[in-house]
């Protein structure tokens, strides 16, 4: 029978249905439901453009291609990049000549400072260009994928447009579209192109540089190999000549030239630095004499290195060129090594000027000593390795070291020092003398590599101590000065710990001079940057505890952190304590509550910050912590029960620093409330430690929780007569005069009843100061007294009836017979 169709329909409805649902009737049956396989999702087309869209969308598509015009035009000249990279490429295979002429011989250590300094300047130029181009590049490639995107969507609508009926004029607007975003994407192409290309002349320019930076670092490796090779020929032999090689002299003064030239040359290209360093150190000198001129700065006596700080306000053109120690870096950060040491000697004639005249430094012959070594040095460092003037040199200087060292050791065993510091400078110079007298040793058998080390390293080495000290001077003096202003002194707790706060300040001062003085001699010689090079491994070395890696580096850090955490918490809480928290208008307790929290919140936070930084996980320790806690319960219930009653006092405040109170007999002024205990001042100086726990869980009185005010009671007892009145009278009028007493609540004055001897009387009074309670009591009992005998009413004393119920009858006769008479 013929099915109707609209049953065929809904038949054949229903078996798509079943076919489309097929894995989940399979599953219905207990069969294997098999996962449809995920395949990524091309990347949308761009869609034609409705017909009524067009005209529209080419006006801003031709105003987002001059976006892309404008926003890919490079911001770098490329035509000068072009001419810069070309005068590098020059200046690189010339510098790779002379480096490789350099390398061939012995080279001298300051031969290789400059020709790393000159290495680094390349390397730093080619990555500032590699940097620029970068940017340029992915800016470019981003515009490229905009405009591939633009071009497919206006393809597709031109193809969209010509299989339609549409207007000639509609579909030439497509097209004119189309040609001007293929214009600019060649455009826009071409400027990639250039930027690849200088890409690419920078990589090959940087690999050549990379290539001489580690020839240096193996030359700078093999001259600390032979420290300990002779590496010359003995004096003795160079003494049998008949006359010295004219060869060496010429060599000499070519180096001379090549010196002087080398400084003529960056003076005239760093003209700008110079004069910009000099404008510095003008500024600066200004500053100090401006300072000085405010500042009353002793003249007297002859303070150590660090007294009064002051005093270098006196001298402001050395303080000056001392400070611009720190400016050398930056003005002259690829200066050759013989300009740095021209430099350094200005330094270190103004530090000789600046420090305090005492010691060594007041005596001139020391100090010109002092001066002709450095001299020396520099002349030294600047001859050809391995010449006989350099030997001839060093042979003069390791002597003149010698004989310097020893007086130097001799004045300062003159001065009033401590034990430790007369032998630290005698194990010092001790050293010095031991090095200069290496080097002569080390320059006659012919090891002049270690020769020229010992006696260069050792004058550098006091030179950049008297640096630093003065350089340690001066950021002295601008902190006495900064201490000293008047914004600071408005502020309570600079005024009340300045003391502390510059005694600190200077240790993290001297603290830094010896880390730079010691960073400066890791940067002297190439052995010493061969130590300065294994620093990083030895810092690296990593101790195993479980599951915790602990480096060196990783320790030092810690170490610092924590201890920069509790100053930086000691600091808040000063700061909080004495000018933040007292110019609030807060509830009471609420300042000590906030200065607690946030003590404790830097310190907590400051712990878990430094060690998660140094890779201490802390949740490996949160097992260790919960089985530790089991024994906290038991075995310190004690401390568990006062820091809990510590965080109770700090968040319910019933006592709070300077309450009065009284608690187990003892009466005295809170003066601290910490986490684990308090502390209690007694009027008699003594200081009481009280578990907070006692302080919870205990009676306490507190004189001043709400109130501050304080009644006093003073009995007064007159003698039977008097006329009771013009007592309470007396006691009103004494109370009225007294200024510590309050006129709300006033006095008061009762008669209390008729004692044994006395009519008695109380005088209640109230005070605003708990502390003066003692001392107003005595002033009131002695006005009372004075006040009572002017009024003639007379003090009682004890009486007493004696009724004798029986008596020996002599005793009565004889009694009788004493009256009579």
């Amino acid at each position: 029978m013929t099915q109707p169709k609209p049953a065929r329909l809904l038949l054949a409805l229903f078996a798509l249905a079943a076919l489309g649902d097929r894995p989940a009737l399979a599953q219905g049956f207990g069969a294997t439901a098999v996962e449809p396989a995920v395949t990524a999702l091309p990347s949308p087309t761009p869609l034609a453009l409705p017909v009524a869209q067009v005209a529209a969308q080419a006006e801003r598509t031709l105003n987002e291609l001059r976006g892309i015009d404008v926003a890919t035009n490079p911001g770098v000249d490329l035509g000068s990049l072009d001419a810069a990279l070309a005068r590098s490429a020059l200046a690189i295979d010339a510098a790779e000549i002379e480096t490789s002429k350099i390398l061939g011989n012995k080279p001298a250590p300051s031969q290789l400072e400059d020709l790393e300094i000159e290495w680094a300047s390349q390397r730093r130029q080619l990555e500032d260009w590699r940097r620029q181009l970068d940017g340029e590049v992915d800016r470019i490639e981003a515009a490229l994928a905009q405009v591939a995107q633009l071009k497919t969507r206006w393809t597709a609508t031109r193809s969209t447009l010509r299989q339609g009926d549409i207007p000639a004029a509609l579909v030439a607007q497509t097209g004119t579209t189309l040609q001007a975003i293929k214009d600019t994407g060649r455009i826009v192409t071409e400027r990639r192109n250039r930027l690849l290309a200088l890409q690419a002349r920078i990589g090959a320019a940087r690999a050549t540089v990379e290539r001489k930076i580690d020839q240096l670092s193996e030359s700078r490796s093999r001259f600390a190999g032979r420290l300990l090779v002779a590496d010359s020929s003995p004096l003795w032999a160079l003494a049998r000549r008949s006359r010295i090689d004219l060869g060496l002299v010429d060599q000499t003064a070519s180096a001379w030239q090549k010196l002087s030239v080398s400084v003529s040359a960056y003076s005239r290209a760093e003209t700008n630095r110079f004069v910009l360093q000099i404008l510095a150190l003008l500024a600066l000198a200004a500053f100090f004499a401006a300072a000085g001129r405010h500042t009353d700065v002793a003249a007297t006596g002859r303070p150590n290195i660090g007294d009064d700080p002051l005093r270098v306000l006196r001298r402001p053109v050395a303080a000056a060129v001392v400070g611009g120690l720190f400016l050398i870096p930056i003005f002259h950060p690829d200066a050759p090594t013989a300009v740095r040491d021209l430099l350094m000697m200005v330094v270190l004639a103004a530090s000789v000027r600046l420090l305090p005249r005492w010691g060594l430094f007041a005596n001139k012959a020391s100090v010109l000593g002092l001066a002709l070594l450095s001299l020396g040095a520099l002349v030294t460092d600047s001859l050809p390795p391995f010449s006989t003037v350099e030997r001839l040199l060093l042979l003069t200087l390791a002597p003149l070291g010698f004989a310097w060292a020893r007086r130097a050791r001799r004045l300062l065993s003159e001065l009033s020092l401590s034990r430790t510091t007369r032998v630290v400078a005698s194990f010092v110079f001790w050293g010095m003398a031991a090095a200069f007298m290496l080097s002569l040793a080390a320059n006659v058998i012919g090891n002049v590599s270690l020769a020229r080390m010992a006696c260069l390293w050792t004058i550098n080495l006091v030179g950049m101590v008297l640096v630093w000290a003065a350089g340690a001077l001066v950021a002295k003096g601008l902190v006495a000065l900064l201490l000293r202003s008047r914004f600071l002194l408005t502020l309570q707790s600079i005024r009340t710990h300045r003391l502390a706060v510059r005694n600190f300040i200077f240790r993290l001062i001297d603290a830094a001079a010896v880390l730079g003085w010691f960073e400066g001699q890791l940067n002297y010689g190439p052995s010493m940057r061969v130590l300065r090079a294994s620093l990083p491994d030895l810092l690296q070395a990593t101790l195993h505890v479980g599951t915790m890696n602990l480096s060196l580096r990783g320790a030092i850090t810690l170490g610092f952190g924590l201890w920069l955490v509790f100053i930086i918490a000691k600091v808040a809480r000063y700061v909080l304590e004495e000018d933040a928290l007292p110019r609030l208008d807060l509830p009471r307790g609420i300042p000590n509550a906030l200065s607690i929290l946030v003590r404790y919140g830097i310190v907590l936070g400051g712990v878990f910050f430094v060690s998660s930084a140094v890779g201490i996980d802390l949740s490996s320790l949160a097992i260790v912590i919960g089985a530790l806690s089991v024994g906290i319960g038991f075995g310190l219930q004690n401390v568990v029960n006062n820091f809990i009653s510590g965080l109770i006092l700090l968040f319910e405040r019933p006592i709070q620093p300077g309450d009065t109170v009284e608690i187990n007999t003892v009466l005295g002024t809170v003066s601290r409330i910490g986490i684990r205990s308090s502390t209690l001042r007694t009027f008699n100086g003594a200081e009481v430690i009280l578990p907070n726990g006692d302080l919870v869980s205990g009676a306490v009185t507190n004189w001043t929780l709400s109130d501050a005010r304080r009644r006093v009671d003073i009995p007064v007892g007159v003698a039977y007569g008097t006329d009771p009145h013009r007592v309470l009278e007396i006691l009103l009028q004494v109370a009225a005069s007294h200024p510590e007493i309050l006129a709300d609540p006033g006095p008061v004055g009762l008669f209390a009843g008729f004692g044994a001897s006395s009519l008695d009387f109380e005088l209640r009074v109230w005070l605003s100061a708990p502390p003066n309670y003692l001392l107003t009591r005595s002033q009131l009992l002695l006005q009372i007294h004075d006040a009572l005998g002017a009024a003639d009413i007379a003090l009682p004393f004890p009486q007493r009836d004696l009724h004798l119920r029986s008596i020996d009858p002599a005793t009565a006769a004889a009694a009788l017979r004493a009256r009579g008479k």
